[in-house]
């Protein structure tokens, strides 16, 4: 006899993961440049959405942030209500709430791939997904030494940071393109109507590219065609939230009840099982993997499965009480995680003996407001929000240009995009503090402010139309943003000669470092266009006490 239920646990768990992945995308989409104040056309750009959430609810992030940075931050308080799930309800989260979690359900193989699988006895636990436990040890063995790597794998980190630079552009470049074949076959109307309701809010204002996208974008993709080959294949072997949320779980009171007289072994629990927990009768329920996403229980024609709580005092359910790791993987991944921290620092920016700073090059150029750069990267889960938010396409994921502990964390490339000296939102939508937040009057050394400093123009005589070619140019002192009254690019008149011996009336730029901000501006504007006569690097920056110029006069 079949039994039909009433309440389906399922549909309230795929209404909350379409509300939860609705309301990650809300947030995404508004890490962007919003509209200028109404008050002045020189106000401040602000973002007043709450940008931070998901990641605030992640308690990974706010344990590597509290061990590398050795810092609590309050807001990652959040964390202990997904905490209190994970020993209530199992991994609750990663079927309920994990938006990464539910795009991996969403690529996950059809029906007739599945019963393959089940007839394969794919269902049943290998070792193999023990990996997410030795990844998990591996990061947080390095936040010892001040690495906050963990981004790198972390879902909500690494689907904000894939979406920032591969997905968002490639819509802007797709939304174009249909824009433009609307327009040409006189569909202008449509084209209109479409950029008035998504360009600014779902599209870039403009198309933008980032460096390193390509790597970025095809992890992801890598990622989610995973599923094809087994449901959750990133939740059940790689994820290193679902690994601490699983470690969580493993005595919760939460247990699937199972009736094995009732049991046709129609193998439905397992078709429809996303964390492969084994709920079918016969078999020792893992609590470590269930999801709580309900499919089992519902999907059972016999009512032979539900969901209970233990009962205080009750005798303990049998169950598989995994993780069950092998003592000398789980040695030998925190070792490796200790040895390889070092070794990664060996590239990394440091201060040498004797008062000198190490960089690997000197277009490290990071954000304003961004801390000493051991602290930052103690800080930056590398989730790509400023990279997101920046309205200008100045910030980029690193490769290696500040060594492998830097790895994709944010890169200020003025030849690409220059950073508005009124801007500030990079420091607003930051999770970690990595950029500490700063204010316009911060920015511009108002109101008694010192002024921040991320680099130092410099001009390259032997590519100056004026100095090199005898050539008229001020283009670069016409964009320079005036700072205390200020610009930091003086012209000096002079008469020259010209290659061809005549005498040319020109302005020579030269840097004041007095009111350089190194906003690159001057570069990216410079009309040389390949690379261009006037070049900003990191030195001079105000969050280093030693990456400076020593000038006469002390200044």
């Amino acid at each position: 006899m079949k039994h039909r239920r009433l309440f389906r646990l399922t549909n309230l768990r795929r209404a909350t993961q379409a509300l939860a992945l609705l309301a990650f995308m809300v947030l995404f989409f508004q890490m962007e440049f919003p509209p200028l104040p109404m008050e002045s056309a020189g106000g401040q750009y602000t973002i007043d959405a709450p940008t931070s959430l998901f990641f605030q609810l992640d308690p990974l992030l706010a344990f590597a942030t509290w061990v590398a940075g050795r810092t609590f931050l309050a807001a990652f308080l959040l964390s202990l209500v997904v905490i209190a799930s994970a020993l209530l309800f199992n991994r609750a989260f990663c079927g309920w709430i994990c938006p990464l979690g539910t795009l991996h359900q969403l690529c996950s193989a059809g029906r007739a791939t599945g019963r393959q699988k089940v007839r394969r006895g794919r269902w049943q636990w290998n070792q193999k997904r023990n990996l997410k436990y030795l990844v998990l040890l591996f990061f947080m063995a390095g936040t010892l030494f001040g690495l906050h790597q963990v981004g790198w794998l972390d879902p909500l980190a690494l689907l904000t940071r894939s979406l920032a630079v591969a997905v968002h552009p490639v819509l802007g470049v797709l939304f174009g393109g249909v824009v433009a074949l609307l327009d040409k076959v006189g569909l202008s109307g449509p084209a209109d109507l479409a950029i008035g309701l998504l360009r600014g809010r779902v599209i870039p204002f403009e198309n933008r590219f980032f460096l390193n996208s390509l790597p970025i974008g095809l992890i992801l993709l890598a990622l989610l065609a995973l599923n094809r080959w087994e449901t959750r294949f990133w939740c059940r072997y790689l994820c290193p939230l679902g690994a601490l949320l699983g470690t969580l779980a493993r005595k919760t009171p939460l247990r699937l009840e199972k009736h094995d007289d009732r049991c046709t072994r129609c193998h439905r629990c397992l078709l429809y099982c996303q964390g492969g927990d084994q709920p079918i009768p016969g078999q020792p329920w893992i609590a470590s993997e269930c999801h709580f996403c309900g499919n089992c229980a519902d999907i059972c024609p016999e009512a032979a499965l539900h969901f209970t709580l233990t009962r205080p005092g009750a005798a303990a359910p049998e169950r598989a009480y995994l993780p069950d790791l092998d003592r000398r993987a789980v040695v030998g991944a925190a070792l490796a995680g200790l040895a390889a921290a070092p070794l990664q620092l060996i590239g990394a920016e440091r201060q040498e003996s004797g008062g000198q700073v190490y960089k690997p090059t000197d277009r490290l150029i990071r954000p304003p407001g961004a801390r000493a750069e051991d602290e930052f990267l103690s800080r930056c889960i590398r989730c790509g929000a400023c990279m997101k938010a920046c309205p200008t396409n100045a910030r980029h994921p690193t490769l290696l240009e500040g060594g492998m502990p830097a790895l994709w964390t944010p890169l200020v490339v003025p030849k690409i995009g220059y950073c508005d000296d009124r801007c500030t939102l990079c420091s607003q939508v930051c999770p970690t503090g990595a950029i500490a937040s700063v204010t316009q009057g911060d920015r511009l050394g108002l109101d008694g402010h010192p002024l921040i400093k991320i680099g130092l123009a410099h001009v390259d005589r032997n590519r100056c139309l004026p100095w090199a070619f005898a050539k008229p140019c001020i283009v670069c002192e016409e964009v320079c943003p005036s700072i205390r009254g200020q610009k930091a690019i003086k012209l000096q008149p002079e008469t020259v000669t010209a290659p061809d011996g005549r005498r040319v009336q020109v302005q020579k730029p030269v840097i004041d470092p007095r009111y350089c901000i190194g906003c690159g501006i001057c570069e990216n504007k410079c009309p040389v266009a390949d690379s261009s006569a006037i070049v900003v690097t990191c030195v001079g920056e105000t969050r280093s006490a030693l990456n400076t110029i020593t000038l006469p006069g002390g200044q």
